[in-house]
């Protein structure tokens, strides 16, 4: 029997390949996204070619809220989960502020992985072994935490937003590793590595579009090697024990030093349960 898999951001770029993926190994699929008439596409292309469960739920990622409401309403809906992939992302070309007040990189990049990972958490362990996968990026090495950038504009730039995300993704990776491992959750990241897709950059300027094209057509691996580290950290038994690591090419690779930084993971932790006052994701 398959595994009952979560992706967020499910229909563009690596998300979509993922779910490809997944549907063929035969694995039941739990899809978010913000666009219903892709994902209803999507849906019924799965079950025609793979025959396979598949529910989605429409959503933004970038509010809390939303966020939040919807993770209630699959708790509500679902026993467990085994698999949580935590993919949704993108960048932004300008400084842009959500209607909840986060600056819309973070709230997407990060506040995504951490509200749904929270809420969802019963789920992961009401399920046999359960598995949490936070799709991060070698961006991270060059990311700081600047907690007022959060809300404010600090001069703004699109790549130390990005970084600065990314490094969050690893070090809420690290914090809930260290405070479910006494449980059947495991919690690891990964590197997608450079890859050719444009998803992140849907929303940008016509520059930001083409710096992406060239920066990721620039010694980039097929999506196919992409996911099979996705495939890996969801599906492989050597490493069910295995937790709060990053991975590259289904390969445990060594992160920042930034990122394993008990001090701030707490204080980005407190600062992400501090923002969650109007739902239940503690």
């Amino acid at each position: 029997m398959g595994k009952k898999i979560l992706i967020s951001g499910a229909t563009d770029g690596l998300g979509l390949a993922a779910t490809y993926a997944f549907a063929a190994l035969g694995h039941q699929l739990i899809l978010l996204g913000r666009n219903k008439s892709k994902l209803a596409d999507l849906k019924a292309t799965l079950i025609s070619n793979y025959s396979v469960q598949v529910e989605f739920y429409v959503v933004d990622l970038s509010l809390l809220k939303e966020t939040c409401a919807t993770a209630n309403k699959i708790t509500a809906q679902h026993t467990f989960i085994d698999v949580l992939i935590n993919n949704a992302g993108g960048v932004f070309s300008a400084y842009q502020v959500t209607t909840e007040g986060l600056e819309k990189t973070i709230a997407l990049n990060h506040f995504s992985y951490f509200v749904l990972s929270n809420t969802l958490l019963p789920l992961l362990l009401n399920a046999k072994q359960g598995r949490i996968i936070n799709v991060s990026s070698n961006s991270h090495y060059g990311g700081t935490i600047d907690f007022d950038s959060f809300t404010h504009n600090k001069s703004y730039n699109l790549l130390r937003a990005y970084n600065q995300s990314k490094l969050a993704n690893l070090l809420l990776t690290t914090h809930l590793a260290n405070s479910l491992k006494n449980s059947t959750v495991t919690v690891n990241a990964l590197s997608p590595q450079r890859v050719a897709t444009n998803a992140g950059f849907k929303q940008t300027a016509w520059w930001t579009k083409l710096i992406g094209k060239i920066l990721t057509f620039y010694k980039s691996v097929p999506i196919e090697k992409a996911i099979a580290t996705y495939i890996f950290l969801a599906l492989d038994e050597t490493i069910k024990n295995t937790s709060g690591k990053y991975f590259e090419n289904a390969k445990e690779k060594i992160p920042s030093l930034l990122s394993t930084n008990e001090d701030l993971g707490n204080q980005l932790w407190n600062y992400s349960l501090s923002k969650l006052a109007a739902c239940n994701a503690h």
